[in-house]
Protein backbone atom coordinates (compact mmCIF):
# COMPACT_ATOMS: atom_id res chain seq x y z
CA UNK A 1 0.00 0.00 0.00
CA UNK A 2 1.42 3.14 -1.09
CA UNK A 3 1.96 5.85 2.09
CA UNK A 4 0.50 8.90 -0.50
CA UNK A 5 -0.69 12.15 0.86
CA UNK A 6 -3.95 12.46 2.83
CA UNK A 7 -6.86 13.90 0.50
CA UNK A 8 -7.94 17.52 1.38
CA UNK A 9 -10.77 16.81 3.18
CA UNK A 10 -11.30 20.23 5.13
CA UNK A 11 -11.31 18.03 8.66
CA UNK A 12 -13.89 15.60 7.24
CA UNK A 13 -13.39 12.38 8.66
CA UNK A 14 -15.02 10.73 5.48
CA UNK A 15 -15.06 11.64 2.08
CA UNK A 16 -17.41 9.77 -0.43
CA UNK A 17 -17.02 10.36 -4.12
CA UNK A 18 -17.43 8.55 -7.44
CA UNK A 19 -14.80 8.13 -9.99
CA UNK A 20 -13.28 6.81 -13.14
CA UNK A 21 -10.36 6.02 -11.82
CA UNK A 22 -9.43 2.58 -11.35
CA UNK A 23 -9.72 0.28 -8.40
CA UNK A 24 -6.07 -0.74 -8.05
CA UNK A 25 -5.12 2.87 -8.17
CA UNK A 26 -7.89 3.63 -5.46
CA UNK A 27 -6.48 1.26 -3.13
CA UNK A 28 -2.75 2.20 -3.90
CA UNK A 29 -3.24 4.52 -1.08
CA UNK A 30 -3.20 3.94 2.95
CA UNK A 31 -5.69 6.96 2.90
CA UNK A 32 -8.75 4.92 1.31
CA UNK A 33 -10.91 3.39 3.63
CA UNK A 34 -12.99 1.59 1.02
CA UNK A 35 -13.98 0.71 -2.47
CA UNK A 36 -17.20 -0.66 -4.26
CA UNK A 37 -17.44 -2.11 -7.92
CA UNK A 38 -20.74 -2.01 -9.49
CA UNK A 39 -20.10 -4.50 -12.31
CA UNK A 40 -22.76 -7.26 -11.39
CA UNK A 41 -20.29 -9.75 -9.92
CA UNK A 42 -19.80 -10.43 -6.02
CA UNK A 43 -16.11 -11.37 -5.16
CA UNK A 44 -15.99 -14.37 -7.87
CA UNK A 45 -17.17 -17.76 -5.97
CA UNK A 46 -14.70 -16.95 -3.11
CA UNK A 47 -16.28 -17.80 0.06
CA UNK A 48 -16.81 -15.87 3.20
CA UNK A 49 -13.73 -18.04 4.76
CA UNK A 50 -11.73 -16.27 2.24
CA UNK A 51 -12.58 -12.69 3.75
CA UNK A 52 -15.32 -10.40 2.12
CA UNK A 53 -14.09 -8.52 -0.82
CA UNK A 54 -11.54 -10.82 -1.83
CA UNK A 55 -11.21 -11.57 -5.71
CA UNK A 56 -8.87 -13.43 -8.29
CA UNK A 57 -7.26 -10.29 -9.21
CA UNK A 58 -7.06 -8.47 -5.87
CA UNK A 59 -7.17 -10.02 -2.02
CA UNK A 60 -7.41 -6.05 -0.03
CA UNK A 61 -10.07 -6.39 2.44
CA UNK A 62 -10.79 -2.69 1.63
CA UNK A 63 -12.81 -3.50 -2.05
CA UNK A 64 -16.26 -4.85 -2.19
CA UNK A 65 -17.64 -6.24 -5.17
CA UNK A 66 -21.20 -5.31 -4.69
CA UNK A 67 -23.01 -7.57 -7.00
CA UNK A 68 -24.68 -4.62 -8.85
CA UNK A 69 -24.95 -3.19 -11.99
CA UNK A 70 -24.84 0.07 -13.99
CA UNK A 71 -26.66 -0.38 -17.21
CA UNK A 72 -23.13 0.37 -18.71
CA UNK A 73 -21.64 -2.32 -17.26
CA UNK A 74 -18.14 -1.37 -15.43
CA UNK A 75 -17.13 2.27 -15.06
CA UNK A 76 -17.36 4.11 -12.22
CA UNK A 77 -16.32 3.23 -8.75
CA UNK A 78 -17.40 4.78 -5.55
CA UNK A 79 -14.27 5.48 -2.71
CA UNK A 80 -14.27 6.37 0.58
CA UNK A 81 -11.38 8.80 1.43
CA UNK A 82 -10.07 8.94 4.99
CA UNK A 83 -8.01 12.11 6.37
CA UNK A 84 -6.38 9.88 8.36
CA UNK A 85 -3.82 7.05 6.99
CA UNK A 86 -6.05 3.50 7.69
CA UNK A 87 -4.89 0.48 8.62
CA UNK A 88 -7.13 -2.55 7.56
CA UNK A 89 -7.35 -6.60 7.96
CA UNK A 90 -9.32 -9.47 7.58
CA UNK A 91 -10.49 -11.40 10.74
CA UNK A 92 -13.12 -14.45 10.47
CA UNK A 93 -14.10 -13.53 7.64
CA UNK A 94 -14.89 -9.79 8.27
CA UNK A 95 -12.78 -7.46 5.66
CA UNK A 96 -12.33 -4.09 7.78
CA UNK A 97 -10.41 -1.16 7.73
CA UNK A 98 -10.28 2.22 9.86
CA UNK A 99 -8.76 5.29 10.56
CA UNK A 100 -9.73 5.55 14.69
CA UNK A 101 -12.87 7.78 14.22
CA UNK A 102 -14.77 5.15 11.72
CA UNK A 103 -14.47 1.60 10.68
CA UNK A 104 -15.61 -0.22 7.77
CA UNK A 105 -16.21 -4.11 7.37
CA UNK A 106 -17.94 -5.98 4.90
CA UNK A 107 -18.68 -9.65 4.77
CA UNK A 108 -19.94 -12.18 2.19
CA UNK A 109 -21.93 -14.92 2.70
CA UNK A 110 -22.67 -17.92 0.21
CA UNK A 111 -25.84 -18.90 1.38
CA UNK A 112 -25.55 -22.44 0.16
CA UNK A 113 -23.52 -23.53 3.41
CA UNK A 114 -26.84 -22.36 5.41
CA UNK A 115 -30.51 -23.40 5.76
CA UNK A 116 -32.12 -20.49 3.67
CA UNK A 117 -31.40 -16.75 3.36
CA UNK A 118 -32.95 -16.26 7.22
CA UNK A 119 -29.62 -18.51 8.27
CA UNK A 120 -27.13 -16.72 6.44
CA UNK A 121 -28.36 -13.33 7.35
CA UNK A 122 -28.36 -14.23 11.36
CA UNK A 123 -24.82 -15.91 10.84
CA UNK A 124 -23.52 -12.95 8.71
CA UNK A 125 -24.92 -9.99 11.43
CA UNK A 126 -23.61 -12.35 14.32
CA UNK A 127 -20.51 -12.54 13.01
CA UNK A 128 -20.09 -9.07 12.17
CA UNK A 129 -21.94 -8.11 15.54
CA UNK A 130 -19.16 -9.76 17.38
CA UNK A 131 -16.39 -8.66 15.30
CA UNK A 132 -17.68 -4.42 15.77
CA UNK A 133 -17.05 -5.05 20.04
CA UNK A 134 -14.04 -7.12 19.67
CA UNK A 135 -12.50 -3.51 17.68
CA UNK A 136 -14.54 -1.35 20.41
CA UNK A 137 -16.85 -0.20 17.17
CA UNK A 138 -20.20 -1.04 18.80
CA UNK A 139 -22.38 1.17 17.10
CA UNK A 140 -23.65 0.96 13.42
CA UNK A 141 -23.81 4.43 11.66
CA UNK A 142 -25.29 2.66 8.17
CA UNK A 143 -25.77 -0.60 6.29
CA UNK A 144 -26.15 -2.19 2.99
CA UNK A 145 -27.34 -5.20 2.25
CA UNK A 146 -27.17 -6.49 -1.66
CA UNK A 147 -28.65 -10.22 -1.73
CA UNK A 148 -30.00 -12.28 -5.00
CA UNK A 149 -33.19 -13.46 -5.96
CA UNK A 150 -34.87 -10.42 -3.18
CA UNK A 151 -38.70 -10.75 -4.27
CA UNK A 152 -38.20 -14.26 -4.81
CA UNK A 153 -40.24 -17.21 -3.03
CA UNK A 154 -37.87 -19.79 -0.42
CA UNK A 155 -39.81 -22.19 1.39
CA UNK A 156 -43.06 -20.07 1.52
CA UNK A 157 -41.45 -16.66 2.54
CA UNK A 158 -40.51 -14.04 0.34
CA UNK A 159 -36.59 -13.97 0.67
CA UNK A 160 -36.26 -10.10 1.59
CA UNK A 161 -38.95 -11.27 4.72
CA UNK A 162 -36.66 -14.05 5.38
CA UNK A 163 -33.43 -11.85 5.33
CA UNK A 164 -35.10 -9.41 7.80
CA UNK A 165 -35.97 -11.88 10.13
CA UNK A 166 -32.68 -13.05 9.95
CA UNK A 167 -30.96 -9.60 10.56
CA UNK A 168 -34.07 -9.04 13.25
CA UNK A 169 -32.75 -11.95 15.43
CA UNK A 170 -29.35 -10.95 15.29
CA UNK A 171 -29.71 -7.31 16.10
CA UNK A 172 -31.88 -7.99 19.25
CA UNK A 173 -29.13 -9.72 20.84
CA UNK A 174 -27.63 -6.56 21.35
CA UNK A 175 -29.91 -3.51 20.13
CA UNK A 176 -33.19 -2.56 20.68
CA UNK A 177 -35.44 -1.08 17.80
CA UNK A 178 -34.54 2.93 18.62
CA UNK A 179 -31.10 1.79 18.42
CA UNK A 180 -31.06 0.29 14.76
CA UNK A 181 -29.47 2.48 11.86
CA UNK A 182 -30.12 3.73 8.78
CA UNK A 183 -30.01 1.10 5.67
CA UNK A 184 -30.55 -0.12 2.37
CA UNK A 185 -31.65 -3.89 1.36
CA UNK A 186 -31.59 -4.38 -2.36
CA UNK A 187 -31.78 -7.66 -5.12
CA UNK A 188 -28.19 -7.62 -7.10
CA UNK A 189 -27.22 -9.90 -9.96
CA UNK A 190 -24.67 -11.63 -8.19
CA UNK A 191 -24.95 -14.75 -6.30
CA UNK A 192 -23.63 -14.12 -2.56
CA UNK A 193 -25.53 -12.37 0.48
CA UNK A 194 -22.68 -9.06 0.73
CA UNK A 195 -23.53 -6.80 3.71
CA UNK A 196 -20.97 -4.02 4.60
CA UNK A 197 -21.29 -1.04 6.88
CA UNK A 198 -19.79 1.79 8.74
CA UNK A 199 -19.62 1.69 12.46
CA UNK A 200 -18.26 4.22 15.14
CA UNK A 201 -17.28 4.10 18.53
CA UNK A 202 -19.93 6.78 19.98
CA UNK A 203 -23.92 6.32 18.83
CA UNK A 204 -25.39 8.76 15.62
CA UNK A 205 -28.87 9.88 16.35
CA UNK A 206 -31.64 7.75 14.58
CA UNK A 207 -34.59 9.65 12.67
CA UNK A 208 -38.15 8.34 11.57
CA UNK A 209 -39.96 10.38 8.76
CA UNK A 210 -43.12 11.96 9.87
CA UNK A 211 -45.17 10.76 6.86
CA UNK A 212 -44.66 6.98 7.04
CA UNK A 213 -44.33 4.22 10.06
CA UNK A 214 -41.04 3.06 11.76
CA UNK A 215 -39.96 -0.16 8.92
CA UNK A 216 -39.55 -1.85 12.52
CA UNK A 217 -43.16 -1.18 13.66
CA UNK A 218 -44.26 -2.57 10.30
CA UNK A 219 -47.55 -4.84 10.55
CA UNK A 220 -46.85 -8.34 10.08
CA UNK A 221 -48.15 -8.16 6.61
CA UNK A 222 -44.57 -7.51 5.52
CA UNK A 223 -43.01 -10.30 7.20
CA UNK A 224 -42.68 -12.34 10.35
CA UNK A 225 -40.28 -9.77 11.48
CA UNK A 226 -40.33 -6.11 10.58
CA UNK A 227 -36.74 -4.64 8.45
CA UNK A 228 -34.90 -3.15 10.68
CA UNK A 229 -33.40 0.13 10.19
CA UNK A 230 -34.12 3.32 10.34
CA UNK A 231 -34.97 6.01 8.13
CA UNK A 232 -32.08 8.39 8.59
CA UNK A 233 -28.70 8.60 11.37
CA UNK A 234 -27.27 11.50 11.93
CA UNK A 235 -23.16 11.32 12.97
CA UNK A 236 -21.62 14.15 13.86
CA UNK A 237 -17.83 14.13 14.85
CA UNK A 238 -15.60 17.30 15.51
CA UNK A 239 -15.60 19.44 12.30
CA UNK A 240 -18.36 17.15 10.22
CA UNK A 241 -21.62 16.35 10.52
CA UNK A 242 -23.28 13.31 8.24
CA UNK A 243 -26.85 12.65 7.80
CA UNK A 244 -27.26 9.07 6.37
CA UNK A 245 -30.39 8.43 4.72
CA UNK A 246 -31.78 4.87 4.15
CA UNK A 247 -32.82 3.40 0.76
CA UNK A 248 -36.64 5.43 0.50
CA UNK A 249 -39.68 4.55 -1.70
CA UNK A 250 -42.91 5.58 -2.51
CA UNK A 251 -44.19 4.51 1.09
CA UNK A 252 -46.92 6.84 2.62
CA UNK A 253 -47.29 5.17 6.12
CA UNK A 254 -46.55 1.61 4.97
CA UNK A 255 -48.51 1.25 1.93
CA UNK A 256 -46.89 1.32 -1.58
CA UNK A 257 -48.23 4.01 -3.34
CA UNK A 258 -48.66 3.72 -7.18
CA UNK A 259 -47.65 0.49 -8.60
CA UNK A 260 -46.52 0.20 -11.63
CA UNK A 261 -46.08 4.13 -12.24
CA UNK A 262 -42.27 4.74 -12.06
CA UNK A 263 -43.19 8.63 -12.80
CA UNK A 264 -45.77 8.97 -9.83
CA UNK A 265 -43.25 6.65 -7.40
CA UNK A 266 -40.50 9.22 -8.20
CA UNK A 267 -42.61 11.92 -6.80
CA UNK A 268 -43.69 10.49 -3.49
CA UNK A 269 -39.67 9.29 -2.76
CA UNK A 270 -38.49 13.00 -3.58
CA UNK A 271 -40.73 14.19 -0.86
CA UNK A 272 -40.59 11.52 1.52
CA UNK A 273 -36.80 12.37 1.74
CA UNK A 274 -37.64 16.24 1.43
CA UNK A 275 -40.24 15.59 5.00
CA UNK A 276 -37.38 13.77 6.25
CA UNK A 277 -35.11 16.11 5.98
CA UNK A 278 -36.96 19.27 6.67
CA UNK A 279 -37.88 17.09 10.06
CA UNK A 280 -34.02 16.63 10.57
CA UNK A 281 -32.82 20.13 9.86
CA UNK A 282 -35.64 21.74 12.27
CA UNK A 283 -34.92 18.64 15.23
CA UNK A 284 -31.00 19.12 15.05
CA UNK A 285 -31.04 23.18 13.76
CA UNK A 286 -29.12 22.80 11.18
CA UNK A 287 -28.64 26.43 9.24
CA UNK A 288 -28.81 25.98 5.37
CA UNK A 289 -29.73 24.09 2.61
CA UNK A 290 -29.63 20.82 3.05
CA UNK A 291 -28.05 19.03 -0.42
CA UNK A 292 -27.04 15.16 -0.79
CA UNK A 293 -23.44 15.04 -1.39
CA UNK A 294 -23.41 11.40 -3.09
CA UNK A 295 -26.91 9.35 -3.84
CA UNK A 296 -27.75 6.15 -5.02
CA UNK A 297 -30.81 5.47 -7.04
CA UNK A 298 -32.25 2.02 -7.46
CA UNK A 299 -34.01 0.81 -10.46
CA UNK A 300 -35.77 -2.08 -10.99
CA UNK A 301 -36.25 -2.00 -14.98
CA UNK A 302 -33.58 -1.04 -17.34
CA UNK A 303 -36.37 0.67 -19.44
CA UNK A 304 -36.73 3.07 -16.67
CA UNK A 305 -33.23 3.96 -16.56
CA UNK A 306 -33.18 7.44 -18.79
CA UNK A 307 -36.36 8.95 -17.20
CA UNK A 308 -35.38 8.07 -13.90
CA UNK A 309 -31.85 10.10 -14.77
CA UNK A 310 -33.84 12.66 -16.19
CA UNK A 311 -36.43 13.37 -13.40
CA UNK A 312 -33.11 12.90 -10.56
CA UNK A 313 -30.96 15.20 -12.51
CA UNK A 314 -33.37 18.22 -12.10
CA UNK A 315 -34.27 17.45 -8.67
CA UNK A 316 -31.03 16.47 -7.37
CA UNK A 317 -28.70 19.23 -9.42
CA UNK A 318 -26.03 19.88 -6.54
CA UNK A 319 -25.89 15.96 -6.22
CA UNK A 320 -23.45 13.33 -7.56
CA UNK A 321 -25.52 10.33 -7.97
CA UNK A 322 -25.17 7.08 -9.82
CA UNK A 323 -28.07 4.78 -10.85
CA UNK A 324 -27.74 0.87 -10.11
CA UNK A 325 -29.66 -1.68 -11.16
CA UNK A 326 -31.33 -3.34 -8.70
CA UNK A 327 -34.80 -5.01 -7.61
CA UNK A 328 -36.13 -2.69 -4.72
CA UNK A 329 -37.23 -5.06 -1.63
CA UNK A 330 -41.31 -4.96 -2.50
CA UNK A 331 -42.14 -6.09 -6.14
CA UNK A 332 -44.51 -3.39 -6.45
CA UNK A 333 -41.46 -0.39 -6.42
CA UNK A 334 -39.63 0.50 -9.26
CA UNK A 335 -37.29 2.89 -7.70
CA UNK A 336 -35.70 3.57 -4.43
CA UNK A 337 -32.95 6.07 -3.95
CA UNK A 338 -30.57 7.06 -0.54
CA UNK A 339 -27.65 9.13 0.00
CA UNK A 340 -25.44 11.19 2.42
CA UNK A 341 -25.22 15.18 3.08
CA UNK A 342 -21.92 16.20 4.50
CA UNK A 343 -22.11 19.52 6.87
CA UNK A 344 -19.88 21.73 8.70
CA UNK A 345 -20.22 21.05 12.25
CA UNK A 346 -20.94 25.21 12.69
CA UNK A 347 -24.01 25.11 11.00
CA UNK A 348 -25.51 22.35 13.60
CA UNK A 349 -26.36 23.08 16.59
CA UNK A 350 -28.51 20.01 17.92
CA UNK A 351 -25.78 16.87 17.45
CA UNK A 352 -22.15 17.18 18.49
CA UNK A 353 -21.15 16.10 21.96
CA UNK A 354 -18.12 16.65 24.05
CA UNK A 355 -18.18 13.32 24.16
CA UNK A 356 -18.22 12.95 20.21
CA UNK A 357 -15.64 15.84 20.11
CA UNK A 358 -12.90 13.94 21.89
CA UNK A 359 -13.02 10.75 19.75
CA UNK A 360 -9.69 9.96 19.12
Amino acid sequence: MAKTHPPQMNGSPLHCVYTQDSVASLLDSNFTLAVFTFNGQTFNGQTESAGAGVSSQNDDPRLVNTGLARKDGCGTNEVWRSEKPVVSGTDDGVNWSENGELLFCAVEITESNYDGCTAASEAGYTKILTFLAQKNFPHIVRMWNYLADINNDENGLERYKAFCSGRYNAFTQRYTEDQFPAACAIGHYGGALVIYLIASKVPGTHYENPDQISAYQYPPTYGVRSPSFARATVKSFADTTYIYVSGTASIKGHKTLHAGDVGRQLDVTFDNIDRLLLSIAGKERISGTLNFDILKIYVRDPSDVDFVKSIASKHYQESQFQILLGDICRSDLGVEIEGMCVIASDNVDGVSTDDEKDLP
